[in-house]
Parts: structure tokens; sequence; C-alpha cells
């Protein structure tokens, strides 16, 4: 109804495409994102948020574009460099993830998704030890954080320490 009667309410657009995100219908929200954009280009969390919904449908670089825009209008956001993280790791770009989560674990150090999702990408790297040493941080940060365990134990046994793998595992 607040779209119908104002149609430059960029807020009703906004929520909008939110819901449209929680059920699925990412073309929809993108729809709806981009008259946010279009009615305030600036909105970083617009893009943000389209940028999530162009992730959800597979196509990583498109949503870079997004994130990109966001952290260059405003360089502290957080959630443009660990979403544009998340979108270099999907494209196998770790160098680029790993730069993204080096901003996030400087603007957030005390996130453990940022040092498990840095950890990851040292993983496909096949940087064991650099993978370790994150995953143990986000562990030190959230001790129930069971994805850092099996992926710590993964990379002990990517060093052949195979008992403190299983240590993880267990």
């Amino acid at each position: 109804e607040a779209i119908r009667l104002n149609h430059e309410n960029a807020y009703a657009y906004f929520h909008r495409a939110h819901a449209h995100q929680k059920l699925g219908r990412y073309e929809r929200a993108i729809k709806d994102l981009d008259r946010v954009i279009e009615l305030n280009p600036e909105n970083v969390a617009a893009h943000v948020s389209r940028g999530n919904a162009y992730s959800a449908l597979g196509e990583h670089k498109r949503a870079i574009q997004d994130y990109d825009r966001a952290v260059e209008l405003d360089p502290d956001y957080v959630l443009g460099f660990y979403n544009r993280g998340l979108a270099y790791s999907e494209l196998k770009q770790h160098q680029r993830a790993i730069r993204d989560f080096d901003k996030v674990i400087e603007l957030s150090p005390q996130d453990p998704s940022a040092y498990y999702n840095r950890g990851l990408a040292y993983w496909n790297l096949r940087q064991n030890q650099r993978a370790i040493e994150n995953y143990d941080r986000a562990i030190e940060l959230d001790p129930g954080y069971v994805p850092a365990f099996h992926r710590r134990g993964s990379a002990y046994g990517g060093l052949k320490q195979y008992e403190r793998a299983i240590t993880d595992f267990d």
C-alpha cells in the first residue's frame, strides 16, 4: 500500500526487497533495490542488499560491482567488505577475499566469522598453517563455533597432524 500511495518511498521499496529476499524472490528484490538506488544512489545498504541478491542468484561478479560501490560510498561499511570477500571466495579469487576479510577484521576485530572466512581462503590456497591461525582466533572468540573446529581439523590433516585433526573432529 505504501508504494501505491507514494512511488518515491525508497524506505518501502527497500523493506519490500528485504521481504522478497527472505522468500527467495531475488529477481523481485533486485527490481525493488534498483528503484531504491534510482531514488537514492548513495544508499549504501541498498547496494549491499542488491549485491546479496545477485550473489544468491550465483551472479557474483555483478554482486561485487554493488559491494564495490558500497565501500566506495562508505569505506568503513563492514558488510560491504564482508560480502565482497564471500563473493570473491565463490569466484575462487582467494587473495582478494583475504584482503577484504583483513579489512573486516580491522573494522570489527571481534567477529569470529571474519577469521573463519579468512581461514577458508587460506585453506583454499593450501596455506594450512595460516588457515589454522585464523580458525584458532575464531574459536577463541566463539568457543562453540563448530565449523571452525571442522575446518581446523581439515587443515591439521593437510599438515599431516592427524592426532590434532582427530581432536578437532571429536
